[in-house]
């Protein structure tokens, strides 16, 4: 009986380790795809910081201005006095 005791007890701790022993390594396998999940988001975060600014470049008024003189050759005109005569 004590051996049978001692087989049961002995496989139930194996049992045991090998269980916590799998979920451990899940844990740090989990843990490493959150850390590397998170530098992925802080790239990609900063590449839309990158992309806001040069969309803001691009859309200014002052690129736009130049960009119109040099190839069409156009110039804004200067603004004039408007009277407004009321009857």
């Amino acid at each position: 009986m004590k051996n049978t005791y001692k087989l049961i007890l002995g496989f139930s701790f194996t049992v045991f380790l090998l269980i916590f022993i799998t979920i451990k390594m899940d844990c740090h396998a989990i843990k490493n795809d959150i850390i590397s999940l998170k530098m992925k988001k802080r790239i990609i975060e900063d590449s839309i910081k990158v992309l806001k600014s040069k969309e803001t470049h691009l859309l200014s008024k002052n690129r736009i201005e130049s960009i119109v003189e040099e190839k069409f050759k156009m110039y804004s005109p200067s603004p004039e006095s408007l009277v407004v005569v009321i009857r």
